[in-house]
């Protein structure tokens, strides 16, 4: 059975126009639909027809929308065919949206991780590889993170691994030093960075062992196990002692020294 388009209305919104079958309202279509499919007044539709305009009207939302998710920041591939996926569309009206949005260069994914590396090396303290993995999340190649990585300079990654290890160092400085530079390296290297930029950072550090500071540190450390140390017995405790000051990293020195100055133990 046809219907006959009786009138195409322009809706409020843009791009979008009611289509009206033998003088009543039937559905709504997108403008690329409407020139897609050639529709003018007096033009007469069967069943299937409808339906086939209904599926690319749907198709042509879903397109639009997606544009508009693009224009608000950089997308990967994969993020965008998560976002298609609430269109419920075809595998292969999806796969055309995407070769559309990269035809208009609005879909690049070593366009977009150029920028995310670039973004992340100038406002962030992370190493190309935690960029790296945060990469390979959002779907991105290996071949194209390692292209991309390129825009992330040793010498940059020096300067940021720098101000970390300075920021570490302020805030383990209460520790024994030892156990200080462990943490140091060990969160540059949760950070990102690699074992020669370590190097290099730790080297460019340049932390000394100050070795009054270390021992009151120690100090400190005692008088908070004294209430442990007491319930043992006298013969026990300095050998207890020993073990806590070795196991939380104090220097031999500094060790030997608080024994030598403290006959109690």
């Amino acid at each position: 059975m046809f219907k006959k388009i009786t009138m195409i209305k322009t809706q409020k919104r843009p791009g979008r126009y009611n289509i009206y079958l033998d003088g009543k309202y039937a559905f709504a279509l997108n403008e690329d639909v409407l020139i897609q499919f050639h529709l003018t007044k007096g033009m007469e539709l069967d069943e299937e027809a409808i339906v086939q305009l209904k599926q690319a009207d749907q198709v042509a939302q879903a397109k639009s929308r997606a544009i508009d998710y693009l224009s608000r920041q950089l997308r990967s591939e994969r993020e965008v065919r998560i976002f298609l996926q609430t269109f419920e569309l075809k595998a292969t009206d999806e796969q055309a949206i995407i070769a559309k949005l990269k035809e208009l260069n609005l879909l690049n994914d070593l366009n977009y991780a150029q920028s995310y590396v670039r973004t992340q090396a100038r406002l962030s303290d992370k190493g190309p590889k935690y960029l790296q993995q945060k990469l390979l999340q959002k779907g991105i190649a290996p071949a194209l993170i390692t292209q991309a990585l390129m825009e992330f300079a040793p010498a940059d990654q020096i300067v940021n691994g720098s101000k970390l290890a300075e920021k570490l160092a302020r805030r383990y400085q209460k520790d024994p030093f030892r156990i200080q530079m462990q943490k140091i390296k060990r969160g540059l290297y949760q950070k990102g960075y690699d074992n020669d930029i370590i190097a290099t950072v730790i080297d460019q550090l340049n932390l000394t062992q100050d070795d009054d500071a270390e021992y009151e540190h120690l100090v400190a450390y005692v008088g908070k196990q004294q209430n442990k140390l007491a319930r043992l017995a006298p013969a026990d405790r300095a050998f207890k002692l020993k073990q806590l000051l070795y196991r939380h990293g104090f220097a031999r020195d500094a060790i030997d020294r608080f024994f030598a100055e403290n006959n109690d133990y």
